[in-house]
């Protein structure tokens, strides 16, 4: 054997040098099981494509006139993210104006 493969060998075989005091282990949290819950959530009632259009376009529209009036920011998140607030809206949360 060289002397440059002596050397790897004995870097290998050395034991490991401890962590450092401050620094701890990090481990993945715990799973947690999953209760379905289908059964707290009503069936959403059958829209028209027509309309959830109607309602996303009108969802991005506010947006835009909300950043317009606060005379800061950019309407691009809340364009984006109307179709995902209408599905929330409407399927997801329980919502009664009375």
């Amino acid at each position: 054997m060289n002397a440059t493969m002596q050397k790897q060998q004995a870097r290998l075989q050395a034991p490991k040098a401890a962590a450092h005091p401050r620094v701890q282990s990090v481990r993945a949290p715990a799973r947690r099981s999953v209760v379905p819950r289908a059964a707290a959530v009503e069936a959403p009632t059958q829209v028209s494509q027509e309309t959830v259009d109607k309602c996303v376009n009108a969802i991005r529209f506010l947006a835009i006139d909300a950043v317009n009036k606060a005379k800061s920011g950019h309407p691009g998140l809340p364009m984006g993210a109307a179709p995902m607030s209408y599905v929330l809206f409407n399927e997801a949360m329980n919502y009664n104006p009375k």
